[in-house]
């Protein structure tokens, strides 16, 4: 099995602050990325485990389906039958 290191990341869940000097990940001598937001089926982590990521990307999806349904319904009111 080949990792590829292109794709992969790290999260550090801690309560904030920089990350340490003695912080830092490798695999074979190749540096992995450490990122402070990740995507996981839909939802965004945060290294504070907040849900405010989330809940911003959720609310906007949620939004633009609302929009998108009235948009689709509006057309259907005023178009001759």
């Amino acid at each position: 099995m080949e990792i590829n290191l292109d794709k992969t990341e790290i999260i550090v869940y801690r309560n904030g602050g920089p990350l340490r000097r003695y912080e830092s990940w490798t695999y074979r001598n190749q540096t992995i990325n450490v990122t402070s937001l990740y995507k996981y089926m839909g939802l965004f982590f945060t290294p504070k485990l907040l849900w405010h990521a989330a809940q911003l990307t959720l609310t906007s999806q949620a939004l633009r389906s609302l929009l998108a349904t009235r948009s689709y319904q509006n057309i259907w009111l005023f178009t001759d039958v």
